[in-house]
């Protein structure tokens, strides 16, 4: 996908309004599109994962076997 935007758009900046973990707002922070793309797909997306597989096997390991 970053290599299909062109050039002059991928360095186009955008303002980001984050919020942090416990709702309070972070301050604001200007990135350009391809870094932006580049910091959700590095570091969001696979810290969210991280935290569904954490979730998952938590509750697997909590799951009881009623057929038996």
């Amino acid at each position: 996908m970053v290599q299909a935007i062109p050039e002059h758009l991928a360095t186009t900046p955008v303002r980001l309004g984050l919020f942090g973990r416990d709702g309070r707002p972070l301050p604001e922070q200007d990135l350009s599109w391809i870094d932006l793309i580049g910091l959700r797909a590095t570091r969001h997306l696979p810290g969210h994962a991280a935290r569904l597989a954490a979730a998952a096997s938590a509750t697997a390991s909590r799951t009881v076997d009623v057929t038996g």
